[in-house]
């Protein structure tokens, strides 16, 4: 479902739980159909809402990656303590591993793993290969989840473009 989807069928609930057509369906008691009204007028507020700035920052951000994609319809965002803002994205992976050694999308592969930074290197291999979660790469390097987090989203967006950028060079 997508989330203007979402809405309409908030919009729709929303609207027969204040004119009491849901009483057949369990919802007799009208401080019941207030509250759970109340709770579907909020959920609506927020999915309707104007976008938050920092969506529309980081949409421009990021408008020439080929890896990358902010929903039309994200509103959300995380601010961490330091005020820094996080925006939600799908992040665009391959999910085939060249699996031929003598392949150029696998020697670009090897090649932008070892041309990590360390700290990106090891959190990548350390979840890719050891299948750790972020939670436990967080707490075996004393870094937070969200440091983890970004640096396998940055590893991977290396990997994606140098995969590319050997899919494009003639053999």
């Amino acid at each position: 479902m997508t989330t203007r989807q979402i809405i309409e069928l908030l919009q729709q609930l929303l609207h027969s739980l204040e004119n009491g057509e849901l009483v057949e369906m369990g919802f007799q008691r009208r401080a019941r159909r207030r509250e759970l009204a109340a709770r579907v007028a909020e959920e609506l507020k927020r999915l309707t809402a104007p976008a938050h700035p920092a969506i529309r920052e980081a949409r421009e951000r990021w408008a020439t990656t080929s890896f990358l994609r902010i929903d039309q319809d994200e509103r959300v965002i995380e601010v961490n303590p330091d005020g820094t803002s996080w925006v939600r994205a799908w992040v665009k992976i391959s999910t085939v591993f060249p699996a031929r050694a003598d392949t150029p999308g696998r020697r670009s592969f090897e090649a932008a793993v070892a041309d990590m930074p360390e700290e990106m290197r090891q959190i990548f291999l350390t979840h890719a290969l050891d299948g750790l979660p972020y939670e436990a790469i967080a707490e075996q390097l004393h870094i937070d989840v969200a440091q983890v987090q970004l640096q396998i989203g940055l590893a991977l967006a290396r990997l994606d473009e140098a995969v590319a950028q050997a899919k494009e060079m003639p053999e």
